[in-house]
């Protein structure tokens, strides 16, 4: 039941964001200085918890990790 209330909540969120989340990702390649702390803590949590790594685009700096 906890899995089911972490994606329900995962999905409704996602759903409300104004941005794709691969939009930032695509941002954070033309700046990868200004997203340095982003993708640190991304890989902190993909670590900690690795079925959060679902989105990983072509070309990120996590993509083969």
């Amino acid at each position: 039941m906890q899995l089911w209330r972490f994606v329900r909540f995962e999905v409704e969120t996602g759903c409300g964001f104004p941005l794709e989340i691969t939009e930032i990702h695509r941002f954070s390649e033309r700046d990868p200085a200004a997203f340095a702390t982003y993708w640190a803590e991304r890989r902190a949590l993909t670590k900690a918890m690795p079925c959060a790594a679902v989105i990983r685009p072509e070309g990120s700096q996590e993509a083969g990790s």
